[in-house]
């Protein structure tokens, strides 16, 4: 094949409460996307935000404002979209490692107005909790003192390299991540739920 392109959502990387069946088959796609290179096959895997100018959200502007409002999709236009098929569909591209065949276009940070991706509850996910877990013992840390709060901003390779033990090194490379993830989320590590 010349190309092959999955249209997937950029929800399925938002994700949304009421909506896991829609975001399971995104992210279906996405893995799926990622698989067929792996295998020597061209794919790729586009996850759109709100296209604002055909579909339901053209016909039905209470749904485009709602969908724009949550702040998690961006809307992308017509123009952009043939964009991203016009270079997509060249047949002269060759086949993309597995970590480059899913491109994400519209995926917003919360800045229409809702609270975008700040909504999603990362606290509530197992795989997270070691790193909530440690992201509370450090702010108590700050609150009583035992740390100046900007330390861990200037500071973590020093305070790692003068770690006395490995739960003191664990506490301060689970601190460091946790303020990359919050800067990740386009959020402040103050609001980010720990």
């Amino acid at each position: 094949m010349d190309f092959f392109i999955l249209l997937s959502s950029a929800s399925g990387l938002a994700g949304k409460k009421g909506q896991a069946n829609y975001d399971a088959g995104n992210t279906y796609e996405d893995a799926f996307a990622r698989y067929r290179p792996s295998q020597g096959e061209k794919t790729i895997a586009i996850d759109l935000g709100a296209l604002v100018d055909d579909g339901i959200l053209a016909k039905d502007p209470n749904l485009l404002r709602r969908v724009l409002a949550y702040g998690a999709l961006e809307p992308i236009t017509r123009a952009r979209y043939h964009g991203m098929l016009d270079y997509y569909c060249n047949p002269a591209l060759p086949v993309q490692a597995p970590h480059q065949c899913q491109i994400c276009i519209g995926l917003g940070v919360g800045g229409g107005g809702g609270d975008g991706l700040e909504s999603i509850s990362y606290s509530r996910q197992p795989m997270l909790q070691p790193l909530m877990l440690a992201g509370k013992r450090r702010q108590a840390a700050v609150a009583a003192g035992g740390m100046r709060s900007s330390e861990h901003v200037a500071t973590n390779s020093e305070r790692l390299a003068a770690a006395t033990s490995s739960e003191q090194a664990v506490e301060i490379v689970a601190g460091a991540i946790i303020q990359k993830l919050a800067k990740s989320l386009t959020s402040m590590q103050d609001s980010t739920d720990c």
